[in-house]
């Protein structure tokens, strides 16, 4: 077992339909610190010698977590405009003259600022701020549905990318 929770040496072990990992005592230090709790849904990935359990969240947590990352990226637009602001003053007249470090600089920087994170962070907040209906909410213990296997199907059906014909 690693040191930081996130690996553990079990055996598999099958009973009837359900599968069991005997994880030690630490396990529900660890499922509480990667985002699980005791009774909630989850999602089972199969692959060649591959096992993944994915928490299920509810909208409402989904929503939480994109606020979040709306204030990761607040912060981290903050920090690139603080480097802006520390790049050395560039008249337009050099702007349109050459192509300096500083001017690409400044380039990359205003279109990260304006172009990207603004936009992206206006779509995660707009999101996050959306009213859930109590009817998009799972039920405790209510079955889902099943979902197929990823494949190329699924990337192909995903992708936007079109492909020279082989």
């Amino acid at each position: 077992m690693s040191g930081d929770l996130s690996d553990f040496v079990s055996t598999l072990k099958m009973q009837r339909q359900m599968l069991c990992f005997p994880l030690g005592d630490s396990l529900p230090v660890a499922l509480h610190i990667f985002g699980f709790r005791p009774g909630q849904d989850v999602l089972v990935s199969f692959e060649h010698e591959r096992l993944e359990i994915r928490p299920r969240n509810t909208p409402r947590e989904i929503q939480a977590k994109l606020q979040a990352g709306a204030a990761e990226l607040r912060r981290f637009q903050a920090r690139m405009q603080a480097l802006l602001k520390e790049l050395p003053a560039v008249s337009e007249d050099e702007l349109a003259e050459s192509e300096t470090v500083e001017s690409e600089l400044l380039g990359t920087l205003e279109c990260l600022i304006n172009d990207d994170l603004g936009p992206a962070i206006q779509k995660l907040e707009s999101v996050a701020s959306l009213k859930v209906e109590s009817s998009s909410e799972p039920k405790q213990g209510s079955k889902s549905r099943r979902l197929r296997p990823s494949g190329p199907r699924r990337r192909k059906r995903l992708s936007n990318v079109k492909r020279p014909a082989s």
